[in-house]
């Protein structure tokens, strides 16, 4: 009898670790488990002192052409088990699996991202996106803004789940509460931070990232507000352009990965953000202390207000096991 979700992703982020964890015991209760491929070559997560049951898949085409496509020969041969019950895969172009994963249609197949597309969607990949998601049996969503768009083109709407990007805000939260006065004032004077023009962007420093267009508002908002500063928390194949930016004068400091208390310790330093304006900057703090904020582009390109891209807020006033992803009240 079918009995296993399995969840296909090129490594498990440590952030997403406790929502992983939950989602095993909700399962279990169910009489279903979890299973999650990862193919990435170092998924520092996947390993049995994360109590996430992950087995490593290859993806050779991915190593011969750089990570630009991606072909799971493995994970569709593992779809092909009768204990399977239903999979979840990225919505990404990229994988080229998935189009034949859902033509095959031997169980259930969920798609899971963010959804809308931040470019235009004209574009290949973002057309290729917008199929994957129509075929799809059910699409898990980080944001009730993306879970609009998918239905706006074209994805009936009791097919789209908003999961609300899988961080537990109440354990940031904790850190938050208990970062103390004199550890802020070390920090600020630390990295030469002014009061009230420090920004943060959390995430991973990569090319899916858009590190230059980052780097671009960094500079941007200094011009409009001097004394502006941007720390970066994240590592990734694109580290090395944030340190050179740094070096070569521009207005970052990277923190690299960070630790719990480091990251709180570094959202702390921007909450007093003055509002530079709401189209200016990705990443930034709102005055309220809701952290990251996509990259603000509209779906053909051209700059949108951040109100209209939400993901992965939280606000101080509205913790809990999941993100905050309403126009905060405190705007």
């Amino acid at each position: 009898m079918p009995n296993t979700v399995l969840i296909a992703q090129p490594y498990i982020p440590k952030y997403r670790v406790p929502f992983f964890k939950g989602l095993i015991a909700s399962l279990a209760r169910a009489g279903l488990r979890l299973e999650i491929a990862v193919s990435r070559t170092h998924s520092p997560n996947a390993d049995a002192s994360s109590g996430i049951p992950a087995w490593r898949i290859r993806d050779q085409l991915s190593d011969f052409t750089g990570g630009r496509a991606h072909y799971r020969s493995q994970l569709l041969r593992r779809c092909e088990d009768p204990d399977v019950a239903m999979v979840i895969v990225e919505q990404a172009a990229k994988y080229l699996d998935v189009l034949p994963l859902l033509m095959r249609r031997k169980h259930p197949v969920g798609i899971w991202g963010h959804g809308g597309s931040y470019r235009n969607t004209r574009r290949l990949s973002a057309r290729i996106r917008l199929e994957m998601s129509r075929r799809c049996d059910q699409f898990f969503v980080y944001t009730p803004a993306g879970r609009h768009f998918l239905v706006d083109h074209g994805v009936a709407a009791e097919r789209v789940t908003v999961v609300h990007n899988t961080i537990d805000t109440a354990a940031l939260d904790r850190e938050l509460r208990g970062v103390e006065a004199a550890d802020l004032v070390r920090f600020r004077a630390e990295h030469g931070l002014v009061k009230g023009r420090t920004a943060l962007y959390l995430g991973r420093v990569d090319a899916a990232k858009d590190i230059d267009f980052l780097l671009e508002s960094a500079a941007s908002a200094e011009a409009i507000r001097p004394g502006f500063t941007l720390l970066v928390g994240g590592q990734g194949d694109r580290s090395s352009t944030v340190t050179n930016a740094q070096l070569s004068g521009l207005p970052v400091r990277h923190l690299g990965r960070l630790d719990d208390h480091s990251k709180a310790l570094a959202m702390a330093a921007t909450m007093e953000l003055t509002a530079l304006s709401r189209s200016t900057f990705t990443g930034a703090l709102s005055p309220c202390g809701c952290p990251p904020i996509p990259r603000p582009r509209s779906m053909d390109g051209t700059p949108q207000p951040c109100s209209a891209a939400l993901n992965s807020r939280v606000c101080r006033g509205h913790a809990g096991t999941q993100a905050h992803y309403t126009e905060c009240p405190r705007w």
